[in-house]
């Protein structure tokens, strides 16, 4: 199985591909693209404030305030962080997220109990 990684060509474009996981982008399309959301109304929800400020040309402060949310989104408990590592090492960590991976015994313990 090949990782993302081994595509990269030479080790100078690595520190490139690296940054792309916690970088927020040019502009607010590419940082709704890399903004973490819990669901489709919160997507939407930041559409259409970003709509409501050039619409009604609210100004570059409020633009900024809102790009500065969005840009902060990933790293709430080092979402950013988690992917950039998973991506680099191609290993899935559901631990860093706080899954706790359930063993054999734990599994048979719950059937015991419900019976």
């Amino acid at each position: 199985m090949q990782t993302w990684l081994q595509g990269i060509q030479s080790q100078s474009q690595m520190p490139n591909a690296l940054r792309d996981f916690v970088h927020p982008g040019k502009g607010p399309k590419e940082l709704l693209m890399r903004t973490v959301f819990r669901d489709r109304r919160d997507v939407n929800a930041a559409v259409l404030l970003l709509h409501k400020i050039y619409e009604f040309k609210m100004g570059d402060i409020y633009l900024d305030l809102v790009q500065m949310l969005l840009s902060g989104l990933p790293s709430i408990m080092g979402l950013s962080r988690k992917e950039l590592l998973q991506g680099y090492t191609g290993m899935l960590a559901p631990a860093l997220y706080g899954y706790k991976p359930q063993s054999p015994k734990d599994k048979d313990k719950g059937k015991d109990e419900k019976a």
